[in-house]
């Protein structure tokens, strides 16, 4: 269990990463203190941008988890995508 990040649904659903599904809104920075890696443009890494205690960290991902937004579609553990409700993947595809 963790925290995925991709360029897509797609790219999760072939690496059959199975979770809900949630967006980073477009012209948001990330919290203080956390970068993307990205060494892999499918697959960026959250990382810290500095040494922090574990504390720092945690507010760090707490308000990044507070700007999220959900975007109701759920990936099965064989790759399936799913939506909470009919239109979701239309809806994030924006």
């Amino acid at each position: 269990m963790g925290i995925s990040f991709a360029d897509g649904i797609d790219t999760l659903s072939r690496k059959k990463i199975e979770g809900w599904v949630w967006k980073i809104p477009g012209g948001k920075a990330l919290p203080e203190g956390l970068i993307f890696n990205v060494r892999d443009i499918d697959h960026p890494l959250l990382n810290v941008s500095r040494v922090m205690s574990v504390l720092d960290m945690t507010v760090r991902l707490t308000q990044l988890a507070e700007m999220v937004v959900p975007c109701d579609v759920k990936i099965d553990r064989t790759g399936r995508v799913t939506e909470k409700f009919p239109g979701a993947l239309s809806r994030i595809a924006q």
